[in-house]
C-alpha cells in the first residue's frame, strides 16, 4: 500500500479520475485508486464492486461506490482523507475482499484490495467467417494445458460453464480455417472469446475477448441478446457513447424499425416505424428491468451512466413476460435501458 500523498497536485488528479462528478463536500475531496485482484492467482478482476464506508461525525454513515473497468482498476472519489475508511470489494453482492483506509494527511491514496475467491469463472463465445459472418460449427475449442475442451456448436457458440480462475491460453482451430489463439485472464465473472476466422490471407482482429457485466448477465441481458439480434437492436457503453455521448436519445437514431419523436409528452419519446414516414404506437420504456409507465424520460439518463439498451420495435418480438405484464399501456414494442447505478 501506498499512503497518502500531499494535496498539492490534488486539483490536478481530480481532472484526471473524477471528471464530470459533483465537487466534493468539504472535507470529503480525497481520491482512492487501485486494482482488485486474487491473492492467489494474482489476476486482477474486471467485473467488481468496490464500496467505501465510513462514519461522518456529523452526517453519520456515509459511502461511495464504483466498478472496475478490464483491468481491474477502480477510482473512487469524493473519500475523506480524514476519517478512518473500510474498504471493499464485492462480486455478485457478495463481498470477497476488505482492506481499512487509515486517517492520512493528503488526498490521494493508492491502494489494491486482495480478494480469495471461491467461485469458478465462465468462458463463453462464438466462432463466425470473417467474410460472411456466418457461424462455424465444430470448431475445436481447447484450455491448453488442461482437460477442458469442447466443440462449437451450429451456431459457432461454445461454453465452458465452470474455469478456476488463473491465466490460460485458449485455442481455437478448425480444419478448414486454421488455428488461433489468445491468452486470457480468467476470474468470478465470464469472459466472452468471440474468433472471426478466414479462408484468405487477410487481416483480422481474430480473437476478441471482453468480460461481462455480471449485472447484465443476471439480468439475462446477454441471452436475449444471443437469442434476438434478428429482431432487436442491442448496444452497449462503447457503441452508445460513439453514437452521441451528450444524449440519450440520440443513440437511437438510424435505428430500423424506430422513430424518434423529439416532441414526446416526456420528452423525447421512441415509437414504431410504420414505413415511409409513418408513426405508430410508443415503445415502452423499461429502466433497469422496471416499468416507467409515464412522467420519466430516459433523456434524463447521461450516456455514461448507461451499461447497455435493448430496443424492440415491435410489440410481437417481446420477451412474453414483457409483452403480456399486467399495467402495461403501450400497444408498440419497448426500449430497455440497464444503467451503472
Amino acid at each position: 500500500m501506498i499512503v497518502w500523498s500531499a494535496a498539492s497536485s490534488l486539483r490536478t488528479l481530480r481532472g484526471i479520475h473524477c471528471e464530470g462528478q459533483p465537487a466534493p463536500a468539504a472535507g470529503e475531496d480525497g481520491i482512492v485508486v487501485g486494482v482488485v485482484k486474487d491473492e492467489l492467482t494474482g489476476v486482477t478482476q474486471p467485473i467488481a464492486t468496490v464500496v467505501a464506508e465510513w462514519v461522518d461525525p456529523e452526517s453519520g454513515r456515509r459511502s461511495v461506490r464504483s466498478g472496475t473497468d478490464g483491468s481491474g482498476v477502480f477510482t473512487l472519489c469524493a473519500v475523506p482523507p480524514e476519517i478512518p475508511a473500510r474498504l471493499r470489494a464485492e462480486f455478485f453482492e457478495e463481498t470477497q475482499g476488505e482492506v481499512v483506509l487509515e486517517r492520512g494527511a493528503g488526498g490521494f491514496l493508492l491502494q489494491d484490495i486482495p480478494v480469495l475467491l471461491s467461485r469458478p469463472g465462465r468462458i463463453v463465445g462464438q466462432v463466425t467467417d470473417a467474410s460472411t459472418g456466418e457461424p462455424i460449427p465444430s470448431a475445436v475449442i481447447t484450455l491448453r494445458g488442461t482437460e477442458l475442451r469442447t466443440l462449437a456448436n451450429q451456431e459457432g457458440r461454445f461454453l465452458f460453464p465452470e474455469v478456476d480462475p488463473g491465466r490460460y491460453e485458449v485455442q481455437l482451430e478448425h480444419l478448414a480455417y486454421g488455428t488461433q489463439t489468445r491468452v486470457v485472464d480468467v476470474g468470478s465473472a465470464t469472459l466472452e472469446v468471440n474468433a472471426r476466422f478466414s479462408r484468405e490471407a487477410i487481416e483480422l482482429e481474430g480473437i476478441t475477448v471482453t468480460a461481462r457485466s455480471a449485472r447484465l448477465e443476471r439480468a439475462g441481458y446477454f441471452e436475449r441478446r444471443d437469442m434476438r439480434r434478428a429482431v432487436a437492436r442491442f448496444m452497449e457503453r462503447d457503441e452508445i457513447m460513439a453514437r452521441d455521448s451528450n444524449s440519450l436519445s440520440a443513440a437511437f437514431f438510424n435505428i430500423p424499425g424506430v422513430v424518434v419523436d423529439p416532441l414526446g409528452p416526456d420528452g423525447p419519446q421512441l415509437r414504431e416505424s410504420l414505413g415511409r414516414g409513418g408513426e405508430g404506437c410508443p415503445l415502452s420504456f423499461f429502466l433497469n428491468g422496471m416499468y416507467i409507465p409515464s412522467g420519466v424520460s430516459f433523456e434524463t439518463i447521461r450516456p455514461e451512466e448507461v451499461e447497455a439498451v435493448e430496443v424492440y420495435p415491435r410489440r410481437d418480438d417481446l420477451p412474453y413476460r414483457y409483452r403480456v405484464m399486467p399495467g402495461r399501456k403501450e400497444c408498440g414494442g419497448a426500449v430497455f435501458v440497464w444503467t451503472t447505478r
